[in-house]
């Protein structure tokens, strides 16, 4: 029971370097998306929100059907690969 302890303490620390670079590249990208909003705003003014509205809902609408679950069969397929 002690080395399955000392085996879990390890195996968290080690997970401690990956999550927080990953949750500083997370805040860093949520920064630059917030000031990309607020630049192109100013910049296009309200004409040009609506047609940079249509531009993003067109991609996102173009990668959802691309992907076709694509990410969910991957995490199914790696949850299943043999060790």
């Amino acid at each position: 029971m002690t080395r399955l302890r000392a085996t879990a303490g390890r195996n968290l620390a080690s997970l401690r370097g990956p999550t927080a670079s990953t949750a500083i590249a997370n805040l860093v990208i949520l920064g630059g998306n917030a000031v990309a909003g607020i630049v192109s705003a100013r910049t296009l003014g309200p004409a040009g929100q609506g047609q940079l509205a249509i531009v993003v809902l067109w991609s996102a609408l173009i990668y959802m059907v691309g992907s076709l679950g694509l990410p969910s069969s991957c995490s199914y397929h790696v949850a299943r690969w043999p060790d």
